[in-house]
């Protein structure tokens, strides 16, 4: 069933219970050590919420995942998806340029460190925080294998890469 894709949110068994209103949500982490340990490969992502889940719960999250490698093959981070349908539901903020930039900082800083560790990034931001940061989107080769494309995760440089090629072609 290799590799399983897990949206992972928190390791903070507290804040991941009351991030998904579900009081067995804590154990989110146990379990998987347990896949990791049963030889399963994971591509995990964090959903970030501004003030919630990002500055120090991200710097958290990205050291309890990153222990798990290599059977943690990558982790994304996207920004959460706020709709004008949050009736009844936790109040939620976009994140801006500065907070953006946040966790642009934590998560570039933590890569790099796990590119010289383990040989890998490890950890990808979504393209979303480099537009909101106002930062441009890095060359395709920082995505390493494009493993988090459907989370948003390298499609504008991918994109650039193809077209380049493309016209080269031409």
């Amino acid at each position: 069933i290799s590799p399983v894709n897990i949206s992972v949110h928190t390791t903070n068994p507290e804040l991941r219970c009351q991030m998904m209103n579900n009081r067995f949500a804590g154990d989110a982490l146990q379990a998987l050590t347990r896949f990791a340990e049963a030889g399963i490969k994971l591509n995990c992502q964090l959903v970030l919420c501004p003030g919630i889940n990002d500055g120090e719960e991200l710097s958290r999250s990205l050291h309890d995942l990153a222990a798990l490698a290599p059977a943690v093959q990558c982790v994304a981070a996207v920004p959460v998806g706020l709709t004008k349908f949050r009736e009844g539901l936790a109040p939620l903020t976009p994140y801006t340029k500065e907070t953006a930039q946040a966790v642009l900082d934590i998560m570039e800083t933590f890569g790099e460190e796990c590119l010289q560790k383990l040989g890998t990034r490890l950890v990808y931001p979504a393209d979303e925080f480099y537009l909101k940061a106002e930062k441009p989107i890095p060359q395709a080769d920082f995505y390493e294998d494009f493993a988090q494309l459907e989370n948003g995760v390298g499609l504008l440089s991918l994109m650039r890469q193809e077209i380049h090629e493309a016209l080269e072609d031409f």
